[in-house]
This record gives structure tokens, sequence and C-alpha cells, in this order.
């Protein structure tokens, strides 16, 4: 049985009425919360969030970050040495790491603090 504010919140139909009443009282409490989260994150996101690719999202209390260099160049030269094969770059608060996908194994490349050094660590002959 759905709450009497479930075409409000549609949360609220995933959750069942308990049987004690104040532990229900809670439970539709958490659901309204929830909801107006729900229903306030997408103006707060867009708000939050720069049009600019480029731009860095702000963090609160943080130095703004340096504008990250367009990777394009270093992704192609590293699609060229590797053409045919996955590679993947991801990112994390350590630096960048490489890896090469061979049939059902993934093998580090490379790793270092940006793009740019993880790429110039494969030695990868050529420029573009």
């Amino acid at each position: 049985m759905a709450f009497p504010y479930a075409a409000r919140c549609p949360a609220a139909l995933l959750v069942r009425r308990p049987s004690r009443p104040a532990l229900s009282a809670a439970v539709r409490l958490c659901v309204i919360a929830g909801a107006r989260c729900v229903e306030y994150l997408d103006s707060h996101l867009l708000a939050a969030v720069p049009r600019e690719p480029e731009q860095p999202v702000p963090a609160p209390q943080a130095a703004p970050s340096p504008p990250v260099a367009d990777p394009t160049a270093l992704l192609r030269r590293i699609g060229q040495h590797y053409a045919g094969q996955p590679v993947l770059v991801s990112f994390d608060r350590a630096g960048c790491r490489l890896w090469l996908a061979e049939g059902d194994h993934v093998q580090p490349l490379a790793r270092a603090a940006t793009l740019d050094d993880a790429v110039s660590a494969l030695r990868l002959t050529g420029r573009e």
C-alpha cells in the first residue's frame, strides 16, 4: 500500500508501511526528505557545474585547479601506436594511468602525474 503523498513523491512507492506507527512516521519523513533533495538537485547541479567543458568544477574550500590541456593529440599518438587495440586512460588523485587490453587481460602501460608524462614514459616513436 502506497502512502497518501505517493503522487508527489514517486520514491514513496518503493517503501512499504511498517507496522509500528513511530517507525512509519520516520520512514515517511525520510522519503519526503529524499524526494525534496531529488526535486531541487537539478537546479542546484546546473548552477554549480560550469557550462564550458574546459573549466573545472569548483570544489568548496579548494584552490582553483589549473586548466587542463586538450588531450586529443596525445590520445591520437597512443591510438596510432596501439592501432586496433583497446587502450584505457584513467585519471585519479594520484595522476594518470594507461592500460592496454589484450584478450582477457589488462596490462598496465604507464603511470604518471599527467597524461603528457604518461605518454612520454611510453617513449612512442614519431610525433603528430
